[in-house]
């Protein structure tokens, strides 16, 4: 461009110059328009190279901002599938725990079951023998009140007879005795009784 300028420039030095002669001017006149075309022709090819530069780059950013736009499906797309795996692992995790939770929790019902049934019976086991004690113990004592009233029967003085010094007062105390036995035993067992009752309906 600056070169064609400045042949331009030469070319009207020389038309003015040639003014005289009519043959150089002519060719001076010539040489201005060659030269004005050459220069209109390269400014029309410099405009569409600018125009093309400019096409080209934006070729080149819808070719980018396609890119981008095709990276950011894959990669939302990608998420959503990571997002989904994270989702199902979660789901199946939670799963699992209320899994385990729930079977400890039977099985700790089920302990409990077990050891209240064991307590249950081992009761009961003790309240029956507590229960054969009382009524052994009972037989005891009824026995012994028994013979002691049998002695005192037997030490009683018979009809006419005088009772011996310190007789009469043995065979009282034996007969008190009995008495006083048999009266505990009553007292003890239902107390026994009780006790029984109440472990039963614990």
């Amino acid at each position: 461009m600056a070169l064609l300028k400045k042949r331009l420039a030469e070319a009207k030095e020389t038309a003015a110059a040639a003014a005289a002669s009519h043959v150089t001017k002519e060719e001076a006149l010539g040489d201005m328009r060659a030269i004005s075309a050459e220069l209109v022709a390269a400014k029309t090819r410099e405009q569409q190279k600018e125009l093309a530069d400019r096409h080209g780059e934006a070729v080149d950013a819808a070719r980018h901002a396609r890119n981008l736009a095709d990276n950011a499906g894959l990669k939302v797309e990608r998420l959503q599938q990571e997002f989904e795996k994270e989702e199902l692992a979660l789901k199946a995790k939670s799963k699992q725990t209320t899994d385990v939770r729930s079977k400890a929790l039977q099985e700790r019902e089920r302990k409990r079951a077990e050891q209240r049934s064991r307590l249950e019976a081992e009761l009961t086991r003790k309240e029956s023998e507590r229960h054969k004690q009382v009524l052994s113990l009972k037989q005891v004592l009824n026995r012994h009140a028994e013979a002691r009233k049998k002695i005192a029967e037997e030490d009683a003085p018979e009809d006419g007879e005088l009772p011996i010094p310190g007789q009469q007062s043995a065979s009282a105390n034996a007969a008190a005795g009995a008495g006083a036995g048999a009266n505990s035993v009553g007292v003890g067992s239902g107390v026994y009784a009780g006790r029984g009752g109440g472990g039963a309906a614990s």
